[in-house]
This record gives C-alpha cells, structure tokens and sequence, in this order.
C-alpha cells in the first residue's frame, strides 16, 4: 500500500492548447514495478513512441519525473530525470538526469513528474507555486544563456532564494544537438539532447516554488536507514577521503589525477601523454584558486563548484558547474593548454546549455583536420583553426547554431558531418553509435568503463560504468576489475547497468551509492520505509533495475534498433592508446566477445537483440506493449 513516497499525480501541460492539468499517477502495481524516475518515465513513454516520431515533433512527448526518495532525507535525493527521444540516435531513447534543488522544489510543490505535449506558437515558460500553475510569455528570456534567464526569471518571480529555474540556453533555442537543460546555475540534464526538444517545443524555462514535504510512511525506519546510509559513505574510500575528494567537482585532486593515469583526452583524443603534463599544470593553477563546493538537495558529497580563478589570462573570472567532462570536452580536446581558459571554455559550454560531447566533438574534428592540413583557412571562413585557440572554437561554435558555413556541417550529427568533410573525417571522429561520447579517454581508464558507454542502451551515457578501478561491491565487486584485461567485462557492464537502472529510478544522485556496502539492501529499504512496501527487497530492486534496462531495448527495437548498430563506434575506440600510460591497451579485437557475454547474461538473442521470452517473464514484462503503433514493427 502506498502511504509515503509519492504526492499522487502529474502535471500535464499541453503547450498547443495552453491547457494544465492534474492526472492521477498509474496504479500501484505500475508504481511498484517501474518505481519512478527513468524507470516510470520510459514506461510512460513506451505507451506513445512510434517507430516513426522524431524528437523535434510537436506530439513526441517528455517525461520530467522524480522517484519515492526525491525531496525526502535521504542523502542528496536530488535526483530528476528527463525522459524523451533521442535526435542523436533515433532508435534509443534519451534519459538524462539532473540535480540542484528544481526536483526536490517540483516534489515539495505537490507533483510527481510534468509531462510536456504539443509545441507552443511563442516562447513560453511554465511556473509552479505549488497547486498554482500558469504558462507565460518568455520573450524577454529567448536568447539569453542559462545563467541569466535563471537570475532573471527567478528575480522577475520575486524569491530568488526560493525558486528554482530550469531552461534552455540559445543551443536549444537553435536546435542544436547536444543542447541541454540546466537548473540551479550549471546542474543539468545533458545526455540525448533533451534541450533541442524543449526548444522545438518553444519551452524555454520551468520555474518552481514548493513549500510542502514528502509524505514518509516510517518515518523512524526511514531516518534510521538514512542514518546508516550516511554512515557508510563516510566510510567508503582510504582514510575516509572519497566525499573530501568530490567536493568541487573534484577540481583540487580528480584532474590531476585523471591526467597522471592517462585519462584526460588530448588533442581529439590524438594523445594521453599531453592530458599527463595538463593535470601536471592544471593542478599547479588550482591549488591557488578559490574554488567553494557546492551541492543539492540532502548532498552530502558537494561536487559541483563555484570557482574564481586567479591565474592566467581569465583570472577573476567565477565559473559554476563539474570538473572533468566539461573542461575536456570543451577545452582539452582542442588543445588548449592554459587552465584558466579550460574553465572559462567550460563555464561557455554551461551557459550556452551545451553538452561538449556532441558540439565539442564535431569543433575538434575540424581542428584536427585543419591541423593536419585537410580543411583550408578559406573552407572555415577565415577561422584559424590551430589547436589551442579557443577564440575560434567559440566563433565556431556560435557558427554551428546559425548553420553557417562549416558551421553548418558540423551541426550535422558526428558521422554524418565526417561523411560531408570527406578526406579522412570518418577516421578521425570521435563517436559511439553516432553520438557524442563521454569524455574522458576511457581506453586508459578501462576497457570495462569503455565497453559500458558503447553498449548502453540508451547511446553514450553513465549508465553503468563497469568495475575498472573502483569497487563496485553492490554489483558483485567488492574489488576492482583490472581495466586492462577483457575478461568478466560483459557480465561487468551487464550488472552494473542493472544497478544503475536501479539508482536511476530513485531519485538519488548515484554518487552517494558508489563503493558502499551493501547499497542496495540500504536504498531498497528507505524505499520500503518510504513508500510503505514493507517487503520491498534488494532482490525485487534488482529486478527493476534489469527491467529498466530491458524497456529501453524494447523501445530500441520497436524503432529499428539491430544489433549491426550495437558496435557502431568510431575508429579511435578501436585503436590501441597511442601513447601514455595505458599506451597500447586495446578494446578493438575484444568487442565481440564482450557483446555475446553481456547479451548472454541478460539473456538477449544474439541474431537479433531481443529479450528471450524467459527474459521477460521473469521480469513480469510477458505481456508488455508498447504503444499501439510500435507494435510488431
């Protein structure tokens, strides 16, 4: 029986017809099976996907959900989900997560999730004082970057300290792939450009105050199973230090330790030994900044960061957001070496809500070509593309939302832009399926951390990271994996994508579950304490894990998804580490027989991708269907 957890209802907003309005949440044998988050989100989906709509449609649905913990006291249940399709890969889905406090303020305001239909004819926004909602004219908000329509709009609202603001910058307004939506400064939901579909919708922000709380059925239970949970995350790591080791993103201790192992991808991913001396300089430069850890909702760990620079050529500047995948993605793969202006390119990427790795990839494909003698100073009007300057990766970038110029072809999706370039580009394009990849050179971090980004279904994302480097004891991994070897990685992605899925239905930041103990015996129980399922178990939270993970490649499959696409990456994922401290190590000869191993232990059939029939009932998906229109394709 559900007493706790959930407040009951949506919010559907259909932005054609201008009309909201409250509808109840599916019934408690939906909830218990799908719980929230990702997992309710894609079932929610899988009832209106066909094989034929497209993200930038007027009836493509998105799904914005929060799960039973969000707002509570659980550590940072922080954790809200954008559910919708993919314009990057059309056959997965696209579900991206968020932090900050807009889901804790959705949920105190009374709602469980919004749902988005139709497009409107102007620029809109969506505010929600708690049962108060209206659509308003966001004119004087189209075209300003995040940062400050969030200043702006939550100032023209009259409580900033209270409102919460989640919005496009001008990379969804263009529809650019790889837009974003941020909130709370530089939180953000950046995965499967979910961005580019608010800005077709002309959805530019949604603003929320909530002054209610979240039902718990046990409270006493429920604070002693935080308690413990919180207990155990201090524990986790040498002497204590993993939270101390987040905190800003990890600016004071992750990036130069990424770069010492090889992980900070060079020039388009041309060399790990320039990402060593980067962290070298890089953590120099950062010692000497102010940087102030900043957190959500409960957040305990503190990664994000507000930092003042103050060295180089942008000292002053105070930049907002996460370390490692923005700073790469921004500025190292372009050869920029200065750190100050890796932060600066960063911050330029948050503001513009902008994931690197898409546009990114497709600026650093230009620059390696220019540089290697293959695109002329007049084929990029004049922009001198030598690696390093970033004056003319912004100017790029700024091209690619106008699609002018080169700028136009590099706004294509990644393989399609190397198709257009020609002399070479398909070779030098750093993609998985097509889209832009999670920074990091994750060949030097693992072949198991790689392997799990290339087979996630739902394109490139975290969902999952195998066992290279770090235990991951909730998933059978007590200790690392040896992220060099091959073997044991297909079970490896196949279990921790499980727990993930888990995780990612919660609505906790999955940073507050890696390395603990007996995790999912612990988030299993707030649930039970929260949602008032006594007999919740760690085994049942498996279960919706695994079937979170089989619902995205059910919907994969419904809009043509084969397993021809499952490998598709690009060559550089294939090649040996050209040089480095993992120089050599390989995933290339190794990716077939990782595929079969992961498929095997879903119990997926290799010809054709699908969940055996044994696969779904034991996930009580036997009879499941999608939408009407999907069926049978």
């Amino acid at each position: 029986m559900i007493r706790g957890g959930y407040q009951g209802k949506l919010l559907e907003v259909n932005l054609s017809t201008g009309v909201a309005r409250a509808v109840a949440l599916p019934p408690e044998d939906e909830l218990r099976t799908w719980i929230g988050c990702a997992g309710l989100g894609l079932h929610l989906l899988a009832r209106e996907v066909t094989p034929r709509m497209r993200p930038a449609d007027p009836d493509c649905p998105v799904f914005i959900m929060t799960g039973p913990l969000l707002g509570t006291l659980a550590p940072s249940s922080s954790n809200w989900t954008i559910v919708t399709l993919n314009p990057a890969i059309p056959y997965h889905p696209a579900v991206t997560q968020a932090h900050g406090y807009w889901g804790a303020r959705l949920k105190h305001a009374g709602w469980d999730g919004i749902v988005i239909r139709g497009a409107a004819d102007r620029p809109v926004y969506l505010w929600i004082d708690d049962e108060q909602v209206a659509l308003r004219d966001a004119s004087p908000y189209w075209g300003l970057g995040t940062f400050e329509t969030q200043r702006r709009l939550a100032g023209d609202l009259d409580d900033p300290a209270n409102v919460s603001v989640a919005c496009i910058g001008p990379a969804g307004e263009s529809l650019l792939l790889g837009a974003s939506v941020r909130n709370d400064k530089a939180y953000g939901c950046n995965k499967g450009s979910p961005g580019l579909t608010w800005g077709a919708k002309r959805l530019k922000a949604i603003a929320v105050r909530g002054s209610g709380r979240v039902p718990v059925a046990d409270m006493a239970g429920f604070l002693d199973t935080c308690d413990a949970w919180s207990k155990r995350l201090a524990a986790f790591g040498p002497d204590s230090a993993y939270v101390r080791r987040m905190e800003g993103g990890g600016l004071k201790w992750a990036m130069a330790e990424l770069g010492r192992r090889g992980i900070i991808p060079g020039p388009n991913y041309t060399s790990s030994e320039w990402g060593v001396r980067w962290g070298e300089r890089f953590g120099r430069d950062v010692a000497r900044w102010i940087v102030k850890p900043v957190g959500s909702w409960q957040c305990p760990v503190q990664c994000h960061h507000e930092t003042t620079v103050t060295t180089g050529p942008f000292a002053g500047l105070t930049t907002s957001g996460y370390g490692p995948e923005n700073i790469e993605g921004a500025a190292t793969i372009i050869g920029v070496e200065e750190p100050s202006t890796c932060m600066a390119l960063a911050n330029f990427y948050d503001d513009m809500g902008a994931c690197p790795s898409e546009s990114g990839h497709a600026i650093a494909l230009a620059f390696e070509m220019y540089n290697k003698g293959l695109l002329s100073k007049a084929e990029t009007d004049g922009l001198d593309l030598t690696w390093g300057n970033y004056e003319a990766a912004l100017e790029l970038f700024e091209r690619m939302m106008r699609r002018e110029g080169l700028g136009a072809i590099l706004a294509l999706p990644l393989k399609e832009a190397a198709r257009a370039l020609g002399r070479g580009a398909e070779d030098m394009v750093v993609h998985v399926k097509g889209a832009g990849s999670n920074d990091h050179e994750m060949r030097a971090w693992g072949l198991g951390m790689l392997f799990s980004n290339i087979i996630s279904p739902a394109g490139p994302t975290w969902l999952g990271m195998g066992a290279d480097n770090r235990p991951a004891p909730d998933a059978g991994y007590p200790e690392p994996q040896d992220g060099g070897s091959p073997e044991g990685k297909g079970e490896a992605a196949y279990r921790t994508q499980v727990v993930k899925g888990w995780y990612d239905s919660i609505g906790c930041c999955w940073f507050v579950t890696w390395g603990v103990a007996d995790i999912m015996s612990v988030t299993s129980r707030a649930v039970a304490c929260a949602v008032g399922w006594d007999d919740f178990s760690r085994e049942e939270a498996f279960l919706a894990g695994e079937r979170v993970i089989t619902l995205m490649r059910l919907i994969s499959l419904a809009r043509g998804f084969t397993p021809a696409h499952e490998l598709d990456i690009c060559k550089k994922f294939r090649e040996p580490v050209p040089d480095g401290p993992a120089k050599g190590r390989t995933i290339g000869p190794h990716l077939e027989r990782m595929r079969e191993e992961y498929y095997r232990f879903f119990d997926w059939d290799l010809a054709t991708g699908a969940p055996s029939a044994a696969a779904l009932a034991r996930l009580g998906l036997r009879d499941y269907t999608l939408a009407p229109a999907a069926v049978g394709t």
